[in-house]
């Protein structure tokens, strides 16, 4: 009787591992979804649960108690949903694996999202019942395991479930409400036994080489201009710039800048960014198609430098966080301009804790590097970082050192999140008018207006200098994403004002999403440019900044002209648009061909040594 009754105790505590277990994955999902109903329509439960229940099997081997398996398995579930609950409504995508590769930046980051990190009822509930849950179990749990057998079966049961994980095959990410791990879980398979991770098609690669064979036989882009992409479709470049006339070129990068002027629901006594549009009537402006919407301005950047499509690198990888032995066999900007005799300088208004920054542009080849730390002692500051007005200072300064041609990178820092009318401790000055949000609302747009009024002096200044100069200067400057206007309530600006929708990016439409991560760009030039209006993208805007040049391109740069050029704009998961800027929530079969054969070509150059495009490698 005595021997029924241990062992009937035993099945009990045993079995109540998959009771708690289901407990961890509800409060978990509770957390990103914010509401019990929204429970009921999230997928991919069984799917979840089994990737819980392994690792407990084996916790509950390992310690023998119910609260030490529900701490060890409680901590990283919930911070894993913490993590990707708030990343989602600060820059609108939940937890993906490429975010682990900005780990050694995380108190940087932290610092951004913390201020904006309020406590939800939702949030507070969850914590409370994990909580509650673990010292109940503290208090009654007692001793779970007696036994060896029962250790080594739970260690066996908890093996077998994780092997058999190991070997499924991919998993579908477009599970509607699953939570983080599930949703790392299907990120890492799918990486593991994609398309990216297999090796290319022999006869994809030898086609490619083919052409860039066959492109080396044709006139150089002085001699034969290349289409430009417009906002109406394909149309004549301009005439590139005369050879014997090497511009040196800036490319400015500012912090979350995008027209706020044309928002609706807005309305200004004075225009905010009366430099911009002035500049605008002067040069070549207009759509600036982003990858990424609230943040990630170190991958947009290093789109702009490669015209590497990062929607097309495995799954799991970004553009910063490769091998460091890999960067010195990607293209570059600095490839083509290095070999006509450009000096060239990276200059970014912060430090170098984010996107791998100081050994990614050493590996591109940029004969300097200026951060935060190499700014005159003194520089001016706002909004709790270096102004504009300074980094257009150090963009002077580098013009002026040494003799010949420059390239000049940089990236601003000023407008930078969270925006709160702490920011800048004064309102914006061209007298915002916004009667669709309250005043703690309009606050946080007015933090960012003031800060975009910094940026649009600093361009004013920026080209009033250049003006003055006698050496031909070409300036490209653009938004790298949206800023995440947050409001407290949860939603955000662009929701209130009926720019979108709703605050729930993952349920945007393809011409909704394109809108979202659309900004502005200008291309203005101390020697005229005719004045045009098209559609630009990051992938493609330092080929259309070489073509200007009538820079000789090299194979990399010339085979992007030749195949993608005006067939695609941009790609990214939910979102392709096309030549014409066309949206569409996945690549359409008219497409597939050169998407296919991009990847294959992005697959060489990435993951492959970069055996194709060979001139003007460094």
């Amino acid at each position: 009787m005595v021997g029924t009754q241990s062992n009937i105790r035993r099945i009990a505590c045993a079995a109540a591992l998959l009771p708690l277990t289901a407990l961890l994955l509800l409060l978990g999902r509770f957390i990103g979804l914010q509401s019990l109903p929204a429970l009921g329509e999230s997928r991919g439960w069984w799917a979840e649960y089994l990737l819980l229940l392994g690792p407990a099997l084996l916790l509950w081997a390992a310690f023998g108690r119910h609260w030490a398996v529900w701490l060890a398995e409680g901590i990283p579930v919930l911070l894993l949903s913490l993590v990707s609950f708030y990343k989602q409504r600060i820059n609108g995508t939940p937890l993906e694996l490429g975010d682990f590769s900005l780990l050694s930046g995380a108190g940087e980051i932290v610092g951004f999202a913390l201020p904006q990190a309020k406590l939800t009822g939702a949030v507070a509930i969850a914590l409370g019942a994990w909580l509650a849950v673990l010292g109940l179990l503290i208090l009654f749990g007692g001793r779970l395991l007696s036994g060896r057998t029962e250790r080594l079966n739970a260690l066996l049961l908890g093996a077998i479930l994780l092997l058999l994980l190991l070997i499924l095959p991919a998993v579908p990410r477009d599970l509607k409400g699953c939570g983080p791990v599930l949703r790392l879980y299907a990120a890492w398979t799918e990486a593991r036994s994609g398309p990216g991770s297999q090796s290319v098609d022999p006869a994809v690669l030898e086609a490619i080489r083919s052409q860039v064979d066959a492109a080396a036989e044709k006139p150089a882009p002085s001699e034969a201009p290349a289409p430009a992409h417009t906002a109406a479709g394909p149309s004549p470049a301009p005439t590139p710039t005369p050879a014997p006339l090497r511009p040196s070129v800036i490319f400015l990068m500012s912090e979350s800048f995008f027209d706020v002027t044309a928002m609706p629901g807005t309305g200004f006594e004075t225009d905010p960014l009366k430099h911009f549009h002035s500049l605008c009537r002067e040069g070549v402006s207009g759509d600036f198609i982003s990858p990424t919407y609230c943040g990630g301005t170190g991958y947009v950047e290093m789109e702009v430098l490669t015209g590497i499509c990062s929607g097309l690198l495995r799954s799991g990888d970004t553009l910063t966080s490769l091998p460091e032995e890999k960067y010195g066999d990607l293209p570059c900007l600095t490839d083509a301009l290095k070999a006509q005799g450009y000096a060239s300088v990276f200059i970014h208004s912060y430090n170098d804790k984010l996107y791998n920054r100081r050994t990614v542009y050493t590996a591109f080849g940029f004969d300097e590097l200026r951060f935060e730390e190499d700014f005159p002692e003194g520089a001016a500051r706002a909004g709790g970082y270096l102004s504009d007005g300074s980094l257009t200072a150090e963009i002077l300064a580098a013009l002026d050192a040494g003799e010949g041609p420059k390239l000049i990178f940089a990236v601003s820092m000023e407008n930078h999140q969270p925006y709160n009318a702490a920011k800048f401790g004064e309102p914006c000055a061209s007298g915002l008018r916004c009667p669709g949000l309250d005043g703690e609302e309009t606050a946080v747009l007015e933090a960012y207006v003031r800060g975009a009024e910094d940026a649009d002096a600093a361009l004013g200044a920026l080209a009033a200098a250049l003006k003055t100069r006698e050496e031909p200067v070409l300036l490209v400057f653009w938004g790298d994403h949206r800023p995440n206007l947050g409001l407290p309530d949860g939603r955000n600006v662009y929701a209130a004002l009926g720019c979108c929708t709703g605050t729930d990016t993952e349920a945007w439409q393809p011409e909704e999403l394109r809108r979202m991560l659309t900004t502005n760009f200008l291309l203005w030039a101390n020697y005229g440019l005719e004045p045009a209006r098209c559609t630009e993208s990051s992938t493609l805007l330092g080929l259309h900044v070489l073509e200007r040049l009538g820079c000789p391109l090299t194979d990399w740069f010339r085979w992007l002209q030749m195949h993608a050029e005006g067939e695609y704009l941009m790609y990214r998961p939910r979102l392709y648009v096309d030549g014409e800027g066309t949206a569409y929530a996945r690549i359409p079969p008219q497409a597939e061909l050169i998407m296919d054969t991009y990847g294959a070509a992005v697959g060489d150059v990435v993951y492959g040594g970069g055996t194709i495009f060979r001139k003007y490698r460094r």
